[in-house]
């Protein structure tokens, strides 16, 4: 059942005014999709302590909570990631809250696209994804795979997910001792700094594992500045202050906040390279991408390193509703013989990794 149509219909139903619990990024969301299904939100509501001292958002009023349920009777959607089981237990037996909708909204509407997983695309790709899940190399892939599907499908949180580090997941990922790292969507240099320790990890527990070198490609001019102070102790580190994609040139990204930008029609105007061109004669082992929907465009442009080197690739597939098709398509169309693994690392529909070893 699509549970996001399922609240529609019972909002527009209800003669309770729709409160969205929260006012940040998530809660502006659910409000644009509430405005284009015909349903003005009343407001918003966020707890005493975070109430924001301009007390107004997408032009309507934002409430105390606690204050808000004492006074009036409403339906109320969950607006942010990471409400507690305890919270939502509350919320719920609120006796002026007609219903609670907690709704994977986050992953639905990644990166401003819709990602849902309709009837429709689950149909249209049904023998596709049934021989995915049939090539994973374990078990725990599968189960991912089938979690994650259901709740893109459904928008019910039921995922569960890893503990382990994101994209260097050691129940998967073999390291050597000659590790070339290429790492798209280098951040501040987070995801460098988490394979340096899972390299100190390795070796602690008997390994044989090293870093030669470190690629990092990153656009944002900020996070560059961040990346340089994090990592300014790292000898072996190539910064690439662009974008990584299936070509060289110039490409729009959107600048909205500093951890999703993405490419877009309109926004700064920032070059972007290949792969295969800033690679060049290196012995990359290591691949990770993770950079907002442009996944597939920037393996297109490392087709030469893979064909050559066939490194390890721990790949983003939820930006968009195509990527668990198109991408792992792409990667076995190289080297059919890749084995591929499946994890989530988040309870939203989100941070879910293609591995290919």
């Amino acid at each position: 059942m699509d549970h996001f149509e399922q609240m529609i219909k019972e909002l527009q139903s209800s003669e309770l005014p729709v409160m969205i619990y929260g006012a940040g990024a998530e809660a502006k969301t659910i409000n644009k999709f509430l405005t284009e299904s015909g349903i003005n939100a009343a407001g918003f509501v966020v707890d005493e302590k975070y109430l924001p001292q301009e007390r107004s958002l997408c032009n309507r009023s934002v409430y105390a909570i606690e204050k808000h349920l004492s006074e009036s009777v409403c339906d109320l959607i969950v607006g942010f990631m990471g409400i507690s089981d305890r919270k939502l237990e509350e919320l719920r037996n609120n006796a002026n809250i007609r219903k609670v909708y907690a709704l994977d909204f986050p992953g639905r509407f990644v990166i401003n696209n819709d990602a849902q997983y309709t009837d429709e695309f689950l149909r249209e790709n049904a023998d596709v994804l049934n021989d995915l899940r049939n090539s994973f190399s374990d078990d725990a892939s599968r189960t991912a795979f089938d979690l994650f599907v259901s709740q893109k499908n459904s928008g019910v949180h039921s995922k569960e997910y890893s503990k382990e580090p994101q994209y260097f997941d050691s129940e998967i990922v073999p390291l050597c001792e000659n590790e070339v790292l290429v790492d798209c969507g280098a951040y501040d240099g987070d995801s460098i700094l988490s394979f340096l320790r899972f390299v100190d990890e390795t070796n602690k527990n008997g390994g044989h594992a090293g870093v030669r070198k470190v690629f990092a490609f990153e656009a944002d001019t900020k996070n560059v500045e961040m990346l340089r102070e994090n990592l300014k102790f790292m000898d072996d580190l190539c910064i690439v202050d662009k974008g990584v994609y299936d070509h060289t040139g110039t490409l729009f990204f959107s600048n909205d906040n500093t951890t999703n930008s993405m490419i877009s029609d309109s926004g700064v105007e920032l070059p972007v390279t290949t792969i295969d061109e800033v690679t060049d004669g290196e012995n990359v082992t290591f691949i990770k991408m993770d950079i907002e929907g442009s996944e597939l465009k920037a393996l297109h442009g490392a087709e030469k390193t893979i064909l050559r080197c066939r490194p390890k690739l721990a790949v983003c597939v939820y930006h968009k509703r195509e990527d668990l098709v198109t991408i792992p398509q792409y990667i076995l169309s190289l080297h059919p013989d890749y084995k591929l693994y499946l994890r989530n690392y988040s309870p939203a529909g989100v941070e879910t990794v293609l591995y290919a070893i």
